[in-house]
């Protein structure tokens, strides 16, 4: 996240407390306990903030959630499994929170990273399987190849399991099983 904190120095930074800013500025105060929980060391902690966001992107507003809030989501990435679980499912409610299907790009990629863990491979392809309807046809169709393209067997996997959802068929010249499923 980026803040303008009452120095007027806007900082990027989870542990120099920027909640207690918040926490002085009353009706930020849900952002101020997101950030808190975070930092927690305790991983169900984090992961229930993780599952709770979306009352921050509500705070945020579209503009800032999709300037400020996502780009943080590519620092969870790095957390523990029960962490990015949350974050995959959550990403497959978050469309609305960022303005609707023209920004659907934003969600593409922290979505994809996680395909490729075991841990969020499922959860990931869920939360893809909620939104790709949503997009433009042209746009899902070349996202489903660009995975059917990959170098990873799980972006492969996932580009099958997406067909029967994108709006626009997919030319299948190309995506045959055999094809998907190369090693």
């Amino acid at each position: 996240f980026f803040f303008q904190a009452e120095d007027g120095i806007r900082d990027f930074c989870l542990s120099r407390g920027l909640g207690d800013v918040y926490k002085r500025q009353g009706d930020l105060i849900p952002i101020a306990l997101f950030l808190d929980e975070l930092k927690s060391d305790n991983v169900d902690r984090r992961a229930n903030s993780v599952r709770h966001v979306s009352s921050i992107a509500v705070a945020l507003g579209k503009e800032r959630t999709r300037n400020e809030l996502l780009p943080f989501f590519s620092e969870l990435l790095d957390d523990e499994p029960p962490v990015l679980i949350a974050l995959s499912e959550v990403l497959g409610q978050f469309l609305d929170y960022i303005g609707g299907p023209k920004h659907i790009q934003l969600l593409l990629s922290p979505l994809e990273e996680l395909l490729i863990l075991d841990a969020t491979h499922e959860t990931a392809l869920a939360s893809l399987r909620k939104i790709l309807p949503r997009a433009d046809p042209q746009l899902a169709s070349q996202y489903v190849s660009h995975l059917a393209e990959g170098k990873k067997l799980h972006l492969r996997s996932a580009a099958a399991g997406l067909l029967p959802v994108v709006p626009k068929p997919v030319s299948y010249t190309h995506l045959t099983l055999p094809t998907i499923y190369s090693v």
